[in-house]
C-alpha cells in the first residue's frame, strides 16, 4: 500500500473508531481517483461504516467527491440499519430463549461493536451465540419456530427475521483450548446491557478467531480494530499475565504478541501496562502481519475460497501461508490440511480419471 494512501486510510480509520476529527491536511490533494482507490479498500476491509465517521467531519473541501460521498453515505447507513435490526433480533432471541430457561452469551460481532465509538457503525455479518448449557434444548426450540437449522461441526445455523444466526456449542472453535472457564458477565450498546462471556473469555476468542483466519487465508483490518477498541476500554479489567500464559498454552503466543503490535503501530493503541504485551516482538513477525492486513482484506466478506483457485495459484497460496506457520504451528498445519488437501485431492482424483481414460 502506498505510504501517502496508507497514512489516509489509517487515518480515516482510527478516527472513526474513536469518533475523532481527523488531520485535514492529509486529504489535500487527493484526486477522485485517489477518493475511488480509499473507497475501494474500506470496502475491501469491511470498515465502511466506521471510516464514515472520519470522512463526516471533513471540512467540505477535503471531502471525497460527490460520486463517491453519496454511494459511502447510502452504505454507511445501511450498516447502521443492519446493526440496530440485528439488536433488535438479539433482544427478540434473548426473552425467548430466556422463557425457556437458555441464557446465551453473545460472541464477537454485537458485542465487540459495543466498544466503538459509534456502535452500529462495524459491519457484522451475523449473530453469535455461545450457549454454555442446554444447547441440544435450545436447538429444539429453534426448531419449534419453524427455522430450519443447518448443522456444521462447529456451530448450528438458522435465519431469524432475515439475520443469519450461529449457535456454538463451544465458546473457543480451534482445537487447543484455554484452561481458564468462562463466566457470564455484560457489556452496554448506549443504554442496552449485552450478555456476554468474561474479559479474559473475549480475549482469547478474539484472538484465536483472528489467528485462525490469519493462518491460512489472512486477516483484515476489520480483525485488528475489534482487538483494539476491545483491548482499549477493557485493559484496566484485563489480567495481561493471564491471558499471554494461555496463549503459549494454547500455543498462540507468538500471534498474540504481533497482533497487538501491529494494533500499537496502525491503530495507535496506547494503555498503561501495553509494554507487557509487546516485549517480545520482532519486527520480521510484525511486517508479516501488516502486509497480511494490507492484502488479505477480510476473507469471510470479500475473498475467494481456496477451491476457486488454480493449481499454481494454490502452490503460491501455500508458499505465502508458510510464512505465517510461526505465529501458530500447531495450528497452522491443522488450517492448512483443512482448506487445502480436499482441493488437492479432487483435482489429483480427475488427473488419474483422466489419465486412466486417456490409456
Amino acid at each position: 500500500m502506498d505510504s501517502k494512501f496508507k497514512q489516509v486510510f489509517l487515518e480515516l480509520l482510527r478516527c472513526g473508531m474513536e469518533d475523532k476529527h481527523p488531520n485535514s491536511q492529509l486529504f489535500t490533494g487527493l484526486t477522485p481517483q485517489d477518493w475511488n482507490e480509499v473507497f475501494r479498500t474500506v470496502g475491501k476491509q469491511t470498515v465502511i461504516g466506521v471510516c464514515f465517521q472520519a470522512v463526516r467531519k471533513l471540512p467540505p473541501g477535503f471531502r471525497p467527491p460527490q460520486a463517491i460521498l453519496l454511494p459511502w453515505m447510502g452504505q454507511s447507513l445501511y450498516i447502521e440499519a443492519q446493526s440496530h435490526k440485528m439488536l433488535q433480533v438479539w433482544q427478540e432471541l434473548q426473552h425467548r430463549f430466556t422463557e425457556a430457561g437458555i441464557h446465551p452469551l453473545l460472541m464477537k460481532g454485537l458485542a465487540v461493536a459495543s466498544c466503538y465509538a459509534r456502535p452500529a457503525s462495524r459491519q457484522a455479518g451475523d449473530i453469535d451465540l455461545f450457549v454454555p448449557e442446554k444447547y441440544q434444548e435450545a436447538l429444539r426450540l429453534v426448531h419449534q419456530w419453524n427455522c430450519e437449522t443447518q448443522h456444521l461441526p462447529q456451530h448450528d445455523s438458522f435465519d431469524y427475521q432475515g439475520i443469519h444466526i450461529e449457535m456454538h456449542p463451544e465458546l473457543i472453535s480451534v482445537p487447543f483450548k484455554p484452561r481458564t472457564g468462562c463466566r457470564p458477565a455484560s457489556v452496554y450498546w448506549n443504554d442496552t446491557e449485552l450478555p456476554t462471556p468474561d474479559v479474559h473469555s473475549t480475549c482469547l476468542l478474539l484472538l484465536s478467531h483472528a489467528a485462525k483466519h490469519f493462518l491460512v487465508r489472512g486477516v483484515g483490518y476489520r480483525h485488528l480494530c475489534d482487538w483494539a477498541v476491545f483491548l482499549q476500554r477493557f485493559h484496566s479489567e484485563i489480567d495481561t499475565d493471564l491471558v499471554l500464559r494461555e496463549a503459549r498454552h494454547m500455543g498462540m503466543y507468538r500471534f498474540v504478541v504481533e497482533f497487538t503490535a501491529a494494533a500499537h503501530r496502525e491503530l495507535h493503541l496506547s494503555f498503561p501496562g501495553l509494554e507487557k504485551w509487546l516485549k517480545d516482538s520482532r519486527e520480521k513477525y510484525v511486517r508479516i502481519l501488516i502486509d497480511s492486513l494490507e492484502t488479505s482484506g477480510d476473507i469471510a466478506m470479500v475473498n475467494r475460497t481456496i477451491g476457486t483457485l488454480s493449481l499454481s495459484q494454490k502452490i503460491k497460496f501455500v508458499k505465502k501461508a508458510m510464512a505465517r506457520k510461526p505465529f501458530w504451528p500447531q495450528l497452522f498445519w491443522k488450517e492448512l490440511y483443512i482448506n487445502v488437501y480436499p482441493s488437492m485431492k479432487r483435482r489429483f482424483i480427475r488427473c488419474t480419471v483422466f489419465w486412466k481414460r486417456k490409456s
